[in-house]
């Protein structure tokens, strides 16, 4: 239940309320009020409520259990302030003989008392008037006056145990209740107005550890690993912008503001994908206009990639797509045709692959990375829009096949990788989608169905990988818009699932796997459901959970998806975790309300990140495991909505757009462990071995530090009793070697081990807290007479880890 105050007909009342009108009433009538002067800063303390509240005479701290007996009158206090520490409030309390000082109260009038008489003396002038500032592992931190000053001291509640830390403090001018902010072992804080230097501070409770970080006008904090963010203003006229402290003056700075004021208010950034670890960023600056840019997530590591358009003008970005090597990227320019351009990431190794003579008509979209070419749409006058390859050069660059003869458009898009081939869509013939697959030779670019006759069934393309075959939604005259499945022939392409009999359609979206189960949301007579896909031979089997609205499924971890439900476009969204049958599927918790349903979700490695509407916090950025629990927020703009958007993983940074309330829409970034996730990817590609395999390396457990067991890596499909080397490092570059590709950057160290008489090994990895956050890029090599790799070894792919914790 919740306790609030209402005014009754000229008459102060506490109320309770479990949220029901039934269950809504009437809890104490609070005689002598003044109507402008009722209950307020009600503050919980265990089972029962603090607030304070104004007679004829002094302000009052009140508390109430939620019954009329309960509620009473505990001390006088001259000022509206409470600070909760563990379970007792501290206040400014008044009393005629001490005037005003620190009490404390555990919310009975026996356990309500003053704690010290700073200054003996007594009236309402007397005391030492305090304000306090925050409270750090289980003492309150408050600003007070003494026989030596006004100071900063802390307090454990009792007269022995209350100490001045540091001679600095506000004046008593600025109502400084609740501001500071507990970061680590510290307490931040600030002072706005004399005798101390204004700014933001520090203490851990000692005057040498009592220090000022910056003289910034600040407001908001927020804790992240490498230190604290908070919005600033040095007077300036670059205004109030967002900076990184790592607490100390010196390593406060601007974090990042791409388009400062008064030029324009945003950079509007939209990341698009990533690149050896680091972020592609679409986004306007003044010199250069709107251009792309890569970025680590820090001020330092964000750089303009090149001026595609030279001077402030803008590229007219089309599209991206990026393997280990190379960028490839498509636009148009005023100064230049259409043709697509490549970057290895620095200004001067990016270039325009020129094919064609000058105002041609070539042109290009849908680029997808094919191993270490890149498969595209390109336009000719004479075929139009056709599946293309490329390698970054002249040479390597072909039309694969005409699908569509003459200038008619096949428009292929939708790439998806399939073992060494990529499925596609494209329209063949007219009205006519075709799903088509290419091994990236013109024999091998072929259609394999045809998935849609009718625009109105234009089947949502979002294919997943499931038992050896890839699952996909598509269209056809008599069994409607359904589940489909192909192994890559034409032959094993077909219907799956008709889950809505006849030409009516299910509508299968969102497919996920969860373990040995596929999952999908379906239409069933126009309610929206879920599907899950398992056996031997495969069944359908429709779950009981049904709801109005239906978002999802979203992938948690290998065994789970997440599943968001709401009863209507005013109720909560609800969490639920599913493994694919109705006994796994299960209720996590009541989200916020979304305003547009929930938007940007992003599946981690074992976490959903989404963007949601909170009463407290606004539009943010939240987490959630699927747990009772776990889902927390994980950014706050000063309560205000920030509407983060288009997240993408840059090393161990997650990076997006958001609106902090001063800059306008820019490029933001946080450590991706602050999420509470952790990373394990592949990238890259192995050196086979004389089994004519690369060896592989996999996560097995969670790379994240805690006190449980640790994780493992282990390394299969090499030489059997072969000797081995893990190398590890703490960034990913691509070195070219005989035979090989290095994926490591500078090695910070090695593993050695041997392989059994499986071609197999495994090694525990135990963490320490130190390494919360950072990035290890890993990789394997194995002995091998038969290997590419030098002509005796055989190496795994790259693995990316970032550890969680």
């Amino acid at each position: 239940a919740v306790l609030f105050s209402a005014l009754v007909n000229g008459v102060w009342e506490l109320w309770t309320s479990d949220g029901t009108a039934a269950g809504t009433t009437r809890s104490a009538v609070i005689p002598g009020l003044l109507p402008s002067s009722g209950p307020s800063k009600l503050t919980s303390l265990g089972s029962r409520v603090l607030f304070l509240a104004r007679f004829r005479g002094p302000e009052e701290l009140w508390v109430s259990d939620g019954t009329a007996a309960g509620t009473q009158a505990l001390a006088s206090s001259s000022f509206s302030a409470l600070q909760v520490v563990g379970g007792r409030a501290y206040f400014p309390g008044y009393d005629p003989a001490t005037g005003t000082e620190v009490w404390v109260t555990d919310g009975t009038p026996a356990g309500t008392q003053l704690v010290i008489d700073l200054v003996p003396g007594g009236g309402f002038f007397g005391g030492s008037s305090p304000w306090f500032v925050g409270a750090l592992r289980g003492e309150v931190y408050f600003f007070a006056t003494s026989p030596a000053g006004r100071s900063l001291f802390r307090s454990n509640g009792t007269s022995a145990g209350t100490f001045a830390v540091a001679p600095i403090a506000n004046d008593g001018s600025y109502y400084a209740e609740n501001w500071g902010t507990p970061i680590g072992s510290e307490l931040w804080f600030k002072i706005v107005s004399g005798p101390s230097p204004r700014g933001l501070y520090r203490t851990d409770g000692t005057a040498p550890g009592t220090r000022l970080v910056t003289t910034l006008d600040t407001q908001a904090l927020a804790a992240v690993p490498t230190g604290v963010l908070l919005s600033g203003d040095d007077g300036s006229p670059v205004g109030r912008e967002l900076y990184h402290s790592d607490g100390t003056p010196g390593g406060t700075i601007l974090l990042l503001d791409l388009v400062p004021a008064p030029v324009s208010l945003s950079s509007n950034p939209i990341p698009i994908g990533a690149f050896r670890g680091q972020a592609l960023v679409y986004a306007e600056e003044a010199a250069s206009g709107r251009e792309l840019w890569l970025s680590d997530g820090t001020p330092t590591g964000t750089r303009l990639l090149a001026d595609l358009e030279p001077g402030s003008g803008s590229f007219s970005f089309l599209g991206v797509a990026a393997n280990e090597r190379q960028v490839m990227i498509l636009g148009q320019s005023a100064s230049s045709d259409a043709e697509p351009r490549f970057s290895d990431g620095t200004a001067a190794g990016t270039y325009q692959l020129d094919l064609f003579p000058a105002n041609f008509g070539f042109l290009a979209q849908a680029p997808a990375a094919f191993g270490e070419r890149f498969a595209f749409a390109g336009s000719l006058p004479t075929t139009g829009f056709e599946p293309w390859i490329t390698d970054g050069t002249p040479a390597g660059t072909r039309l694969l096949a005409d699908l569509r003869p003459g200038s008619a458009s096949s428009s292929p898009e939708g790439w998806f990788p399939f073992g060494d081939r990529l499925l596609f869509r494209a329209s063949i013939g007219a009205g006519e989608l075709w799903l088509c697959v290419t091994d990236g030779t013109s024999v091998g670019t072929l259609p394999l169905a045809r998935i849609d006759t009718a625009s109105s069934l234009y089947p949502a393309w979002a294919p997943v990988i499931f038992a050896d075959r890839v699952w996909f939604a598509a269209a056809s005259t008599n069994a409607g818009l359904e589940l489909w499945s192909t192994d890559g022939t034409s032959a094993g392409t077909a219907l799956a699932f008709d889950l809505e009999p006849g030409p009516g359609s299910s509508r299968p979206s969102e497919l996920a796997v969860a373990g040995d189960h596929l999952v999908a949301r379906v239409v069933i007579a126009n309610v929206p459901r879920v599907v899950s896909i398992s056996g031997t031979p495969l069944r359908a089997q429709v779950l009981a959970l049904t709801a109005s609205e239906l978002g999802g499924p979203y992938a948690l971890d290998a065994r789970r998806v997440a599943l968001l439900t709401r009863a209507s476009s005013t109720a909560p969204v609800q969490f639920w975790s599913c493994d694919g049958t109705d006994a796994g599927t299960t209720f996590a918790e009541n989200l916020g309300l979304s305003q547009t349903w929930l938007d940007g979700v992003r599946p981690g490695a074992e976490r959903l990140l989404f963007a949601q509407s909170d009463p407290a916090l606004g539009y943010e950025l939240w987490s959630s495991a699927g747990v009772p629990g776990t889902t927390v927020p994980v950014t706050s703009f000063d309560h205000l909505a920030s509407y983060p958007r288009d997240f993408v993983r840059a090393g161990e940074r997650l990076l997006f757009s958001a609106e902090d309330g001063v800059h306008g829409r820019e490029l933001f970034s946080i450590r991706y462990a602050s999420t509470g996730d952790f990373v394990a990817s592949r990238y890259g590609s192995g050196c086979a071995g004389s089994n004519g395999r690369a060896p592989s390396l996999a996560v097995r457990g969670a790379p994240r530090w805690s006190t449980g067991a640790p994780f493992f890596l282990d390394l299969a499909d090499a030489a059997p009793n072969a000797a081995a080397i893990l190398l590890w490092s703490q960034e990913r570059a691509p070195i070219a070697l005989p035979g090989c590709t290095l994926w490591v950057g500078a090695p910070l160290g090695s593993i050695a081990a041997v392989t059994g008489s499986t071609g197999a090994f495994s090694l525990s990895i135990a963490l320490v807290p130190d390494v919360i956050g950072e990035l290890f890029a890993v990789q394997g090599f194995v002995l091998d007479p038969g290997g590419a790799a030098f002509g005796a070894a055989a190496a795994t792919s790259g693995m990316e880890l970032v550890i969680g914790r």
